[in-house]
């Protein structure tokens, strides 16, 4: 079993990885112009000790003359599994427990949110 100085050093290079793959994704731009509106993104990335695992929490926001809404995904890094979406109006779920607002989203990532 690894240590939980390794695994957080882990998650530390993870979190390298996640800028660069969000570098790469997103052109690093946490704002982006398009035609018909405008999305600011970042992330952030958790680690929890008692799961002993890499978090990623992605947060995009759209704003438009149309529409407006927010996405939250939360995925483990080292296993690249995805434990939670959020969208506005449209889903919310962490490991396949329904939710219906972001609020109660967030209570349910909550555990793997806490450092």
């Amino acid at each position: 079993m690894p240590s939980r100085t390794r695994s957080y050093t882990n998650c530390r290079n993870g979190a390298e990885g996640t800028a660069d793959f969000f570098k790469r994704e997103f052109g690093g731009e946490h704002i982006v112009k398009g035609e018909k509106g405008t999305t600011i993104q970042d992330y952030e990335n958790h680690y929890s000790p008692r799961l002993n695992k890499c978090f990623y929490l992605q947060t995009s926001n759209y704003f438009s003359k149309e529409n407006n809404f927010k996405m939250l995904q939360l995925y483990e890094l080292n296993e690249h599994k995805q434990y939670g979406s959020f969208s506005s109006g449209m889903e919310c779920e962490v490991l396949d427990r329904q939710c219906r607002t972001q609020q109660e989203w967030r209570k349910l990532a909550k555990p793997f949110l806490e450092d």
